[in-house]
C-alpha cells in the first residue's frame, strides 16, 4: 500500500492566495478522479469555511487534536466529507489550533510532536483512503508549518509578483532544507506558483522574470491571473468549474497545475 502523495502549500507572507490555491487544487484533484484529503493547518480556518458549508459539530475532533501531546486523536476521526465527490477535509477551529501552535512553540518536546502529523497521515486507515493530501499552512514559518513540512513529500510555495513575497520564498526554501536535515524526511520544494498575476503591470512582469531566474524549472507556468471570479468562487464555497464559462479557463489552469504537481 503506497502512502498518499502529500503536498504542503506554504508561504510565510499572508494574503498571497495560499488557501485559495489549496482549495482550487483540491477541486482539481476531485475533478481528475483522485481521492483527495485537504488538511486545514491554518488557525484562521479559511480552508474549512471554504470547503465545509456547515458548523463544526460540538465535540467533533479537529486538526488540533491530532497534534495534542497527550493521546493525540487519529486523523481518521477528524476527517469530514465535503460536497465534492472524492474530496474530504480535516477541519480546524481557529482558537484551538492557535493554542496548539503556542504549545508547540513553548514545549521542549516540540521536535517529537512535529512528526505527529506525518505519522497521522501514514497511518493505514488514512493512507489507504487517499491518493493526495494537500496541507494549507499558516502564513508563517512557525511550529505548525514545520509540522506540515515534516509531513510532506513536496512543497508548493505560493507568491505574488512583488518584492516582499519574492523575498519570503527564500525563507521557505531554507526552511524546507532545515526540516529535511533535522527530521530526516525527503521533503523538497517542488514548485513555485505566482498568484494574482497582472500581465499589463510592469512591476509584475519584472518580479516574475526575477523569480524565474531564481527558481527556473520550479516555476509553474502560466501564473494564476488576478481575477475577481476566483475570490467570488471561494466566498461562495463553490469550485471554479461551477462558476460558468467565464471561470472555465481558470479552472483548466488549476487542473493543469494539479497534474504537474502530482506527476
Amino acid at each position: 500500500m503506497a502512502p498518499p502523495l502529500t503536498i504542503a502549500v506554504a508561504q510565510q507572507k499572508g494574503g498571497v492566495g495560499k488557501t485559495t490555491t489549496t482549495a482550487n487544487l483540491a477541486h482539481a484533484g476531485s475533478r481528475a478522479g483522485a481521492r483527495v484529503l485537504a488538511i486545514d493547518l491554518d488557525p484562521q480556518g479559511n480552508l474549512t469555511r471554504t470547503l465545509y458549508d456547515q458548523e463544526i459539530p460540538e465535540g467533533q475532533p479537529i486538526t488540533a487534536d491530532v497534534l495534542t501531546e497527550d493521546g493525540p486523536v487519529p486523523l481518521a476521526d477528524v476527517i469530514v466529507s465535503t460536497a465534492w465527490s472524492g474530496l474530504d477535509l480535516a477541519p480546524t477551529v481557529d482558537r484551538d489550533l492557535a493554542a496548539v501552535e503556542r504549545d508547540l512553540t513553548q514545549n521542549p518536546r516540540t521536535p517529537a510532536r512535529v512528526k505527529l502529523l506525518h505519522e497521522a497521515i501514514q497511518a493505514s486507515e488514512v493512507a489507504a483512503g487517499y491518493d493526495v493530501v494537500l496541507i494549507d499552512c499558516p502564513p508563517n514559518i512557525g511550529a505548525l508549518t514545520l509540522a506540515a513540512l515534516a509531513a510532506a513529500d513536496r512543497v508548493l510555495a505560493v507568491t505574488e509578483p512583488t518584492l516582499f513575497s519574492a523575498d519570503a520564498l527564500v525563507e521557505i526554501e531554507e526552511s524546507v532544507a532545515r526540516v529535511r536535515q533535522h527530521y530526516h524526511v525527503p521533503v523538497t520544494l517542488s514548485a513555485v506558483l505566482v498568484n494574482k498575476w497582472r500581465s499589463n503591470v510592469i512591476e509584475d512582469r519584472h518580479w516574475r522574470l526575477s523569480l524565474a531566474e531564481q527558481f527556473g524549472d520550479l516555476m509553474l507556468d502560466p501564473p494564476v491571473p488576478q481575477r475577481v471570479i476566483i475570490s467570488r468562487a471561494i466566498q461562495a464555497g463553490v469550485s471554479l468549474s461551477q462558476m460558468g464559462a467565464d471561470a472555465k479557463p481558470i479552472a483548466d489552469l488549476y487542473d493543469r497545475h494539479y497534474r504537474t504537481l502530482t506527476a
